[in-house]
């Protein structure tokens, strides 16, 4: 398979399956945008392990497979297109590949059941499951030095078209997350999402540098 038909895959996978993630990837130039959605790719496939059907102890070697996957990239398999060209990610972006194994870690232990009996503790999870995700899209922004307390200070340190789309998805979770705070019992009724208007708007707000 050649890399340009790999990194057409990544991106058709991220635009069916990723709608307010992929909203804000479009804003990115296209180096950065194909890099970024390789990165979502790979992410879902871990997602989807942990979230199927199959018994816990499958999900579990699935996902300590798909860890092994990301050790070694030097010679990925030719008939998958999401691994040909994470590791042509590898190659050619700054992306900490062991944020992948975080994630991977807060999967295993969402299959396992596992509960959170201090902040610490929470802290850790979200670190896995969230933090993980930007550790890997900082890879692909690019960045100049040290941690922030404040994810919206961070967006000053990327090119205009980075932060934009940071901007965008924080945006829309951030509208989302409102939505379910005025309305909890929301989301045991079915999947809470924007319209496309929504979306647009936090988009255009974040190519203007404005929180949307």
């Amino acid at each position: 398979m050649e890399l340009t038909e790999a990194y057409r895959e990544c991106e058709r996978i991220t635009w069916s399956q990723a709608r307010n993630f992929a909203y804000g990837i479009r804003l990115l130039p296209p180096d950065k945008r194909h890099g970024l959605a390789v990165i979502y790719a790979f992410a879902r496939r871990i997602d989807d392990i942990g979230d199927g059907t199959m018994p816990a102890a499958e999900k579990i070697a699935g996902l300590e497979a798909a860890r092994r996957q990301i050790l070694d990239l030097t010679r990925p398999p030719s008939d998958d297109p999401v691994l040909l060209a994470l590791a042509d990610v590898e190659r050619n972006f700054p992306v900490p590949m062991a944020a992948f194994g975080e994630l991977i870690d807060g999967c295993v232990a969402d299959v396992r059941g596992t509960s959170y009996q201090t902040f610490d503790d929470l802290l850790y999870y979200c670190r896995c499951v969230a933090g993980s995700i930007g550790r890997l899209s900082l890879g692909i922004f690019g960045t100049s030095r040290d941690w922030y307390a404040t994810g919206w200070k961070l967006l000053a340190m990327l090119d205009r078209r980075s932060a934009a789309c940071t901007g965008a998805m924080a945006g829309i979770y951030r509208r989302l997350l409102d939505r379910i705070a005025a309305e909890p019992a929301a989301v045991l009724r079915g999947r809470i999402s924007l319209s496309g208007r929504e979306k647009a708007t936090v988009a255009v707000k974040a190519l203007a540098g404005r929180p949307g």
